[in-house]
């Protein structure tokens, strides 16, 4: 996550709502997800002496439909993290940390 957040994948959108950003940066840290999996899991495979074609993992179960429904997944599952850490950044340098846990405020009272 670190690596792909270094390589400022899928930006900020100037001028379009935060969304944007958000829904186009999930696809390329999924991508970025698996290809380190398929990249962490052949190494180790082959530092132990197995095949490299042993040593390719089958993502989702093997096949396309299996690596597509993992992107989806992950692509779904990434939407949140990156949504907090935009807004996190337009709100400015502590202010979503003082939101979500700082002193409940009077409503309503």
């Amino acid at each position: 996550m670190l690596v792909a957040e270094d390589l400022k994948l899928g930006g900020p959108m100037a001028g379009r709502p935060i969304i944007y950003g958000v829904v186009r940066a999930s696809a390329p840290f999924s991508l970025v997800f698996i290809t380190f999996h398929v990249v962490e899991t052949v190494g180790l495979g082959l530092i132990h002496g197995s095949s490299l074609s042993k040593s390719v993992p089958a993502i989702g179960g093997g096949g396309t439909l299996g690596l597509l429904t993992v992107a989806a997944i992950l692509f779904i599952a990434l939407l949140p993290y990156l949504a907090f850490r935009e807004i996190s950044r337009q709100l400015g340098p502590g202010a979503l940390n003082k939101l979500l846990f700082g002193s409940p405020t009077n409503r309503g009272a």
